[in-house]
């Protein structure tokens, strides 16, 4: 950005200085304004990339939403399923403790406990109440 400056009149030597001090701050105004002009190209750059970084780690952010309330609804299903399966144990224990469940019915129920247990991964016990009834005797 230069500018064809004419050169200073050939008045007085005090002209001359303030023409002088003139020019010499004009380039140094020059020379700020391209510092300046620089800087803001280099802001706008990093501005850009903070942009693009700034909106992938939101992208990020949402899908680790979705995973957390996906595992969140599957603990409440898991946790729900787990106290039936408990409601249900109570159950026969109680009505085992009673002498109102018999043999026949326990082994139904234990194998629908089986089934879902397995579902789980849970294990269950290698013997059933008529193996322990036949066992005593």
């Amino acid at each position: 950005m230069d500018y064809d400056i004419p050169p200073p009149p050939a008045r007085h030597d005090e002209d001359s200085a303030a023409y002088a001090t003139l020019l010499n701050t004009v380039e140094s105004l020059q020379a700020d304004l391209q510092q300046t002009v620089t800087t803001c190209h280099g802001l706008r750059e990093a501005n850009a990339t903070l942009s693009r970084n700034f909106d992938a780690a939101k992208d990020e952010l949402l899908r680790q939403r979705e995973k957390v309330a996906a595992n969140r609804a599957e603990l409440i299903r898991a946790s729900k399923v787990k106290l039936e399966a408990d409601r249900q144990t109570e159950t026969l224990v109680a009505k085992r403790g009673s002498g109102v469940l018999d043999a026949a019915a326990f082994e139904r129920t234990r194998g629908a406990d089986a089934a879902n247990a397995g579902r789980n991964g849970a294990r269950t016990a290698p013997w059933s109440v008529g193996d322990s009834r036949r066992r005593r005797g």
